[in-house]
């Protein structure tokens, strides 16, 4: 009943208060979890809905919770942005081969539990775009280069990611056990 209760918090809040008068919490409840799955998927990157999503709004993925949205944005992406924000707390890349990671912008390191992209933990000038591939030797260690970049702590955190060639990187959430999205955990 708290998800329940969390997902009628969270329709209030995104202006659905119209939609709950005509229909019960448990529908709102599906409605919500219908709702995350397709921002789940433009994160996972793999599906055509997601390259069509990205193709057409993907700038828009790097907006921060803080910025402005554009008004030319439609009502539903509008709304995918802001549960974009609820993914991004619980989101953690398992790397794989790193083809899939952006070194510097995608969540793939956890600091103090919580998945945190790198360029909030080193300042600097960054490339704009970097897969994480790009610092895994072929042999599948880390790129010494690379790492010598890094202040001492995040190299030793690094160090302990053992990146595995040949195998995809994967998305999981870290707010369950086994690694997969559900509404309920969001809260």
């Amino acid at each position: 009943m708290i998800a329940v209760e969390k997902g009628l918090e969270l329709a209030t809040q995104m202006g659905l208060e119209k939609i709950m008068v005509q229909i019960d919490s448990m529908q709102v409840a599906r409605i919500l979890n219908e709702l995350t799955t397709p921002t789940w998927r433009v994160e996972n990157k793999e599906s055509l809905w997601s390259k069509v999503m990205l193709a057409k709004y993907g700038k828009l993925l790097k907006l921060k919770e803080t910025d402005s949205i554009p008004n030319w944005v439609s009502p539903i992406f509008r709304w995918l942005l802001k549960v974009k924000y609820i993914i991004d707390v619980g989101a953690l890349w398992n790397v794989g081969d790193g083809r899939n990671i952006e070194v510097w912008t995608d969540h793939w390191l956890l600091v103090n539990n919580k998945p945190t992209p790198l360029n909030l933990i080193i300042h600097g000038p960054f490339p704009s775009s970097q897969k994480l591939s790009s610092v895994i030797s072929r042999a599948g260690g880390w790129c010494p280069d690379f790492l010598n970049t890094l202040p001492s702590p995040v190299r030793h955190q690094i160090q302990m990611l053992h990146p595995r060639p040949g195998i995809k990187d994967i998305l999981s959430w870290t707010k369950t056990k086994k690694g997969k999205f559900s509404v309920k955990s969001a809260y």
